[in-house]
């Protein structure tokens, strides 16, 4: 038997002593424990390390044990095979009881109850010792003993389905806590992002105040404020006398218990005074031994998950109960706890930002980030379903921790329907604190009304009967939903989905009990079932294959139906009833021809009814005081619509795609509350009707497409609210001379209609910003007019007058000086006006298929205000003479220029084209902002050739390309043959290149603009490729393929061969600097990617460049280069060079 502990007095050399079993855990969770408490300054013993030579091994463990303040013992399966082992635990749990000792047992893959009964893995053990004729039964009993005493506490548990980090990490955490003396050292180990949040509670909580301050950290569950307000905790914990961290409030504390209140109260005086004779009678005395105890002491105090204003009563309930510098820090899912109580200072715990999501989530899913590409991506699609929750994240990361492919795809599809319960429990407890109001609120907001305008959902809510201001408010508070900035009630995804979860698990099916819907196959066995009376919402999220329901009564005993989406769902025997009490209707593709006749839902707010079959809404006049919205789509059978004169309230008509719609009810021109009407594309409609449009609050009429509508009413006097006029694509020959009543109009397109003249009332629109007349047959006096009179055109921003058989360009152009976009594409003028220099805004110059066109005068951009620079084109351009393009410049640091030149023959004789793309491109990569600003590709210049450059390996499509050394870029050089359809139509094309190794590793997109027929390109293309960047940190040294796909299909591109050249360091560091005009030699920070384009194109010998000492190739940029020669078109797209030390400024100096 081992001596009593009891009899002397030891020195405690040890913040914790280790047990375990060295051939279960010796080299793997022990070694990482023993590292991370080593870390925060934990004095550990481990092992014999520290014992003196010559000692026994067996009294230097006992006195260790007892020099030790807490025992970690790491029950593993083979720990009962060790005599020495349960020696340990024996002397541990001896101590234990003699209150010298914490013990924090560890179940290292095994279960409690196993150790409490000595079965599974430890029966044989203690069977083996009791065999053993050198150990007396006793011994074998005391073993007995201790190890049953130990599976009896409280511990950790490390098993498949958690990530032992996290369990590491909670070790530490409680060791700090219950030692706090114990400052850690590696305080933020394993937490992402958390050392900013404690920055800035530490910035709230004024440590050098002397003030008593109280400080609350709030936000939804699972978000993570417990865990803020711990690192928080211990970071400042030696600032004060004395401190307390009480977790889990909520749970411990039941309503109207004044024993758990007690019990609170006493555990915060213990954890204070360390006196166990003061003890709390009421709570009543234990707020009174608090308020008198504590007055005179700098404590720091964490209230974990308060949910009941009571709680913070009893426990801090007013400054003076304090000392002078205390700190009370306060985590709750309830922001109005904190408003009673006066709290001041309070943080909202936020999301997590992607990247730090991201980054928590492969710590928990992986013990050395993503295995391949797959993984990513999974990984990225699962990020984004726990919406930046910590909690999620952990577990979604330990569900999935060590997983292979096929587990990863079944399960990410589970996630998406069935969260685990560790999370959707931890959620539910919010919503069953909930009242009944809040409840049916978050329910009606959960399951439909996600996304919708706040104003409108209160309204929605009210009329059916909630206490909506109060729900809404309620639900905000206690951070159920929130207020997006386009002030739309929105929620998270989790707590969505675990409202359908507490419904689901109410519901039965087939018994008609029933509140909400969304299964399609529920939603077809309700309808056929009629049981469901109960039934408030049928929500058919995902459109699924045509069912048909033959019942014409199907939805007859769901009177209390107040929201119904659904789709695809055919009623052959028509529809003989809707409830009276819908709220919205949403019916995608519905196949009736008119509503049932008793159909009249008076409470009725939205009415959306896509692609149907309606023929008519309904033929007499109903009252609808409510409704707001009208959507019918693309419903191509629709002849007319009702009267609308009884919807005060309505503010959008939405009736695009009607194509049998002859005309509109004169009622809609009168309409006092619409805002939004939308008729594009109703080829039918012929009249608007026959009085004036007196729509006063009408902000857009778009009337697009409407090919046989002639004529257009005069406007009211009262129309002061229309912004957005459409009438392009209608047969309209005149405008109204009333269109200069529209005082607000800032819109005005009139493309492709018939208009020959312009009313003179339009110089009385000071607002309109743009005006579009494309193809528009204008008479000579009004294009001069609209060009000279500044009045008129004084405001514009962007002027489309392309293919109006423009033979000059006034001087008068260059007055429109808040001009950015000017398209002048197909007209007959041979030169443009010189004045066009002095539009200092300007940013888009398009002139396609100008034939005509001779040159262009200078183009100085000069505004230092404009961060993407022009965009100059002229595709197809098929003059005499050759474009002199040498005066195109850009003067100013900001502007990175766009130039598109496809097809222009004479052009590529002219060797300032090439010199051209050269300079711009330097001009570009001049930009004074972060190279993560620029959205896409802004750089193109278009020229002939038709030859891979002779650094290229020319390779065939899908070739294997063996990497035989370090390498930091690729580049791409593609050559595309076009063939000739119509001369006169512009196509988007767009040319991928796949790198692939098996699976596709990456793929570079290169959109491309051309016109159809054209033989001779040369382009210059700047864009970035994430995944490039991704690929050659990743795989710096092997094998991979190229091949190539054009979107669309037609026949008219293809790929004919292509190179790929792989850049290493030396090689850039070998490229020539070309002199500029003026010999001045260009020194760059940032190497410019066109040196590397325009030195693999001369093919010349190169000096070597002498880069500032901070030059590394690291960061990733993509450039697309252009080889230009004979006949057919050369791309290079995706030249990826790596720059290093890039930290957003690009600087070249000339």
């Amino acid at each position: 038997m081992m001596a009593s502990s009891s009899s002397t007095t030891v020195t405690q050399d040890y913040d914790v002593f280790m047990s375990f079993r060295g051939e279960d855990t010796r080299m793997g969770f022990t070694s990482h424990l023993y590292d991370a408490l080593i870390r925060n300054d934990i004095i550990t013993y481990k092992d014999d390390k520290t014992l003196e030579i010559g000692n026994p091994i067996a009294s230097k463990l006992l006195e260790a044990i007892e020099a030790s303040r807490i025992a970690i013992v790491v029950l593993s399966s083979n720990f009962a095979t060790s005599k020495w082992c349960l020696e340990e635990i024996a002397k541990i749990v001896d101590c234990m009881e003699h209150g010298k000792l914490i013990v924090i047992p560890v179940f290292y893959h095994v279960d409690p109850s196993d150790v409490r009964c000595q079965g599974n893995y430890f029966q044989k053990g203690f069977s083996d010792h009791e065999a053993n004729p050198e150990i007396s039964p006793q011994t074998v009993k005391t073993w007995r003993s201790a190890f049953k005493k130990v599976g009896a506490l409280s511990g950790m548990h490390v098993t498949q389905h958690r990530n032992e980090t996290e369990v590491i990490r909670e070790i530490v955490a409680k060791i700090l806590k219950d030692m706090p003396d114990a400052l850690p050292k590696d305080l933020f180990h394993g937490l992402v992002g958390m050392e900013s949040r404690v920055d800035e509670i530490k910035r709230i909580l004024r440590m050098e105040s002397g003030e008593v301050l109280f400080v609350g950290i709030c936000g939804m569950s699972g978000i993570g404020k417990t865990t803020l307000a711990e690192s928080v905790f211990y970071h400042i914990q030696r600032q004060f006398e004395k401190s307390s961290f009480i977790e889990n409030i909520k749970d411990i504390s039941k309503q109207d218990d004044s024993t758990d209140l007690c019990k609170l109260q006493q555990k915060l005086l213990d954890d204070i005074l360390k006196e166990k004779s003061v003890r709390v009678q009421s709570v009543k005395h234990g707020q009174t031994l608090l308020g008198t105890k504590l007055r005179g002491l700098k404590v720091i105090i964490v209230l974990d998950d308060v949910n009941h204003v009571d709680q913070l009563t009893c426990l801090a309930g007013g400054h003076e109960w304090f000392g002078p510098g205390t700190r009370i820090i306060v985590t709750t899912t309830n922001i109005d706890l904190l408003n009673v109580h006066k709290i001041i200072e309070i943080y909202k715990c936020e999301e997590m930002k992607n990247y730090e999501a991201h980054r928590l989530f492969c710590q928990s899913a992986f013990e050395h980030g993503p295995r391949t590409h797959v993984y990513e991506k999974w990984s990225d699609d699962i990020v984004k379903l726990a919406g930046g929750l910590p909690l999620a994240l952990n577990v979604y990361g330990s569900v999935l921790y060590g997983k292979e492919e096929s587990y990863w795809k079944e399960m990410l599809k589970k996630l998406q329907e069935y969260p685990p319960k560790d999370v959707l429990g931890r959620l539910e407890v919010v919503f069953a604190r909930l009242d009944s109001n809040q409840q049916e609120t978050f329910m009606y907001i959960a399951c439909f009304l996600k996304g919708r305008d706040m104003d409108l959902v209160k309204d929605i809510l009210t009329n059916i009967g909630l206490y909506s201001e109060c729900g809404i408010t309620d639900l905000m508070n206690k951070f159920l939903i929130t207020i997006n900035l386009d002030d739309c009630v929105w929620m998270h995804d989790l707590l969505q989905q675990m409202c359908w979860e507490i419904l689901r698990k109410k519901s039965h099916i087939y018994r008609g009990i029933h509140f909400a819907i969304k299964n399609f196959q529920d939603i077809v066995v309700v309808l056929l079932s009629k049981e469901s009376s109960t039934i408030r919402i049928i929500n058919q999220e995902k459109v699924e294959m045509d069912d048909s329901i033959d019942d014409p009564y199907c939805f007859s005993i769901m009177r209390r139906l107040k929201f119904l989406r659904i789709s695809n769902v055919r009623f052959p025997q028509g529809l003989s009833y809707l409830s009276n009490d819908l709220r919205i209707l949403e019916w995608f593709q519905c196949s009736l021809k008119s509503l049932p006749s008793n159909f009249k839902p008076m409470h009725m707010y939205e009415l959306e009814m896509c692609y149907s079959q309606l023929e008519t809404l309904w033929e007499v006049t109903l009252v609808f005081t409510n409704l707001r919205s009208i959507n019918l789509s693309f419903s191509k059978e629709l002849i007319k619509i009702p009267d609308l004169t009884s919807t005060p309230k309505l503010l959008k008509l939405i009736l695009e795609g009607c194509t049998k719609l002859r005309e509109l009810h004169e009622s809609v021109l009168l309409q006092k509350s619409l805002q939004y009407v939308n008729l594009t594309g109703c080829t039918h409609l012929q009249s608007l009707g026959r009085s004036n449009i007196e729509m006063e609050a009408l902000v857009t009429l778009l009337l697009s497409g409407c090919s046989s509508l002639e004529y257009i009413p005069d406007f009211g006097l009262n129309m002061k609210c229309l912004e957005n006029l459409y009438l392009d694509g209608t047969n309209i020959k005149k405008l109204p001379e009333s269109l200069g009543e529209l005082h607000n109009l800032r819109k005005l397109d009139a493309s492709e209609t018939s208009i020959e003249e312009i009313p003179l009332s339009i110089r009385y629109l000071k607002r309109l910003r743009l005006l579009r007349a494309q193809r528009c047959p204008l008479s000579s006096q009004y294009k001069g007019f609209l060009f000279t009179n500044v009045d008129i055109l004084s405001n514009i921003r962007e002027l489309d007058l392309s293919y109006c058989n423009l033979s000059i360009v006034p001087e008068g152009v260059g007055i429109l000086h808040r001009l950015i976009s000017l398209d002048l594409s197909g007209n007959n003028f041979e030169h443009l006006a010189a004045s066009i220099s002095l539009l200092s805004n300007f940013k888009m110059l398009c002139l396609n298929n100008c034939k005509r066109l001779q040159s262009l005068p200078k183009l100085s951009i000069v505004n230092e205000d404009t961060l993407y620079g022009v965009q100059l084109r002229f595709n197809y351009i098929m003059s005499g003479e050759e474009v002199d393009l040498s005066t195109f410049h850009a003067t100013s640091n900001n502007t990175s220029p766009r130039v598109s030149c496809m097809n222009c023959p004479r052009l590529a004789k002219n060797e300032s084209g090439s010199y051209l793309a050269e300079r711009v491109l330097n001009s570009y990569l001049q930009l004074r902002t972060t190279y993560w600003m620029i959205p896409e590709a802004v750089f193109e210049i278009v020229a002939a050739g038709s030859e891979i450059p002779s650094k290229f390996r020319t390779s065939k499509s899908d070739e294997m390309l063996l990497l035989d050394g370090p390498w930091v870029g690729v580049a791409i050089c593609a050559v595309i043959a076009f063939h000739h359809t119509d001369a006169n139509m512009e196509t988007k094309y767009v040319v991928t290149a796949h790198i692939h190794r098996g699976k596709t590793l990456c793929k570079i997109p290169v959109p491309v603009n051309l016109v159809q027929g054209s033989e001779n390109q040369l382009v210059f293309y700047w864009t970035r490729a994430k995944d490039l960047q991704r690929l050659i940190y990743t795989y710096k040294k092997n094998t991979f393929r190229v091949s190539f796909s054009v979107e669309p299909r037609d026949g008219n591109l293809q790929v004919t061969k292509f190179g790929v050249h792989f850049i290493r360091d030396e090689e850039i560091h070998q490229m020539k600097i070309y002199e500029d005009s003026t010999n001045k030699v260009v020194r760059s920070k940032f190497t410019a990617a066109v040196t590397l384009a325009t030195y693999l194109k001369r093919g010349s010998k190169a000096d070597r460049i002498n880069f500032e000492d901070t030059i590394h190739f690291k960061s990733i940029t993509s450039f697309i280069f252009v080889y230009r020669r004979n006949v057919i078109s050369a791309v290079c797209f995706g030249l990826q060079c790596c720059f290093g030390c890039f930290q957003g400024v690009v600087d070249i100096d000339h």
